[in-house]
């Protein structure tokens, strides 16, 4: 018999009741549940389990659930230096029990403490992944030899979509000057420099607003790894500036999310890496590293818009015949030069092609 009460008592290794259970979301195969529990002295407590749903008698295999139990179970390698994440209690082949952080009881009295906390926590653990690749590496291996058929995945796969994204890009480049070559070459730099040994780190890699949960402290508890990948340490705080593409379900298409930042998060994210690693970036190094990293990202987002069913707006913009258009790609692609000019002379090359194929391909209206 299918019993809660006996998987989380052999998971914890105490006996324990479940008092009442409350499922939190709607899909099929991978449920989130708040457990009420009481232990064999009375005791009461209560814990989250996120677990694959159980049919005739077998466990519904996803592989997304696999990839947050590698990112819980590496997160918890680390907990001595990262904590702000609700703790692995205890787990088996189709559970994860995990700490019940409580209610947001806290409510940040200006926007500029919100974003502060939640670049802190950022910063905070990519500080204490740095230089972990290979344990992470080690823990994926291992849990890959527990699935049947499947292998921890990353669902958008980000080389791919930058690729989607410079190929798009390229179709705009006339092949008879030397726009081509230079645009090749800033390619590779720019893959070679989100691949710098020195900056990966395990980043979230899908905050929305709704991935965290504030504690009484005013501290950024952040959940939901299941997108959780070891990349460039600056590929959460750019995701976060730039935006990501998401499904609209009203409409069943894709758009842009963004959210709006005030001014210095970039140094305010800077000094809180430096502060917890202990060691100061070179102004350069730093540099290179954020618009290279902005540029990746960026062209990502070119590559999934240019990929999927788009949410058409015309408002302020009008396009020539025959040339694909998405008022969002517009709009990534302007904020992108925008920022590299005020970086000024950092792809340098890569800025001037975007604004040549913005200026040919959209007019304002």
């Amino acid at each position: 018999m299918y019993s809660y009460s006996m998987i989380i008592s052999s998971i914890l290794n105490i006996p324990i009741k479940v008092v009442s259970y409350n499922k939190m979301n709607r899909r099929d195969n991978v449920q989130v549940t708040k457990f009420n529990l009481q232990k064999s002295n009375g005791e009461m407590f209560s814990l989250f389990a996120k677990h694959l749903n159980y049919e005739n008698g077998i466990y519904i295999r996803e592989p997304d659930w696999y990839s947050e139990k590698l990112a819980y179970s590496f997160l918890s390698t680390i907990r001595n230096d990262f904590d702000l994440y609700p703790q692995l209690l205890g787990a088996n082949d189709a559970f994860l029990l995990l700490e019940d952080l409580g209610d947001n009881d806290f409510l940040f009295k200006k926007e500029e403490e919100a974003q502060q906390a939640l670049l802190d926590s950022l910063a905070k653990l990519h500080a204490a992944s740095l230089g972990k690749k290979d344990t992470y590496l080690e823990m994926e291996k291992e849990i890959n030899k527990l699935q049947i058929g499947y292998e921890i995945i990353e669902y958008d796969n980000l080389t791919d979509l930058f690729n989607q994204g410079m190929s798009y890009l390229q179709s705009f480049i006339d092949p008879c000057n030397n726009s081509r070559r230079i645009f090749s070459n800033i390619k590779q730099d720019v893959l070679q420099t989100v691949e710098n040994p020195k900056f990966q780190a395990f980043i979230h890699n899908d905050y929305c607003g709704k991935n965290q949960s504030l504690d009484s402290n005013g501290q950024f508890y952040l959940f939901d790894f299941g997108f959780s990948i070891f990349s460039h340490a600056l590929i959460d705080f750019w995701r976060l500036y730039i935006g990501k593409v998401r499904l609209k379900y009203t409409d069943g298409v894709y758009i842009l999310q963004k959210f709006e930042w005030l001014p210095d998060v970039e140094q305010w994210y800077r000094s809180k890496l430096e502060t917890y690693t202990g060691s100061r970036i070179d102004e350069m190094e730093w540099n290179q590293n954020i618009c290279a990293v902005a540029i990746y990202l960026t062209i990502c987002n070119v590559g999934k818009l240019r990929s999927m069913p788009l949410y058409l707006s015309q408002e302020n913009l009008t396009l020539q015949p025959d040339i694909p258009f998405h008022s969002n790609l517009y709009i990534s692609l302007k904020f992108l030069t925008g920022y590299l000019t005020k970086k000024k002379g950092i792809f340098d090359d890569f800025r001037r092609i975007c604004d040549q194929h913005l200026q040919r391909t959209y007019r304002i209206v």
